[in-house]
């Protein structure tokens, strides 16, 4: 696990979400809840970009990236 996934993993550990211990696709809420979380940073995303807001492009990319850990880490993925 690189150093960002497991950063996230000690987030998800202090704040009781969801941490898979093998791959596998979690229950239904813990799903939706991590679509939700990756669609809101895509569409921030997309509106930084249309702004060309050079700053707010780099914030959305890493809450981007932050997110996505964070469903790996539910689903027991290692992303290295």
């Amino acid at each position: 696990m690189n150093d960002e996934q497991s950063m996230v993993t000690a987030f998800h550990r202090a704040f009781d979400i969801v941490i898979g211990t093998v791959p596998a696709v979690p229950d239904a809420a813990t799903c939706a809840l991590r679509m939700r979380l990756i669609q809101e940073e895509c569409d921030e995303l997309r509106e930084a970009l249309a702004q060309r807001d050079v700053e707010a492009v780099a914030k959305e990319l890493a809450d981007v990236l932050y997110v996505v850990y964070g469903t790996a880490v539910s689903c027991g993925i290692d992303m290295t």
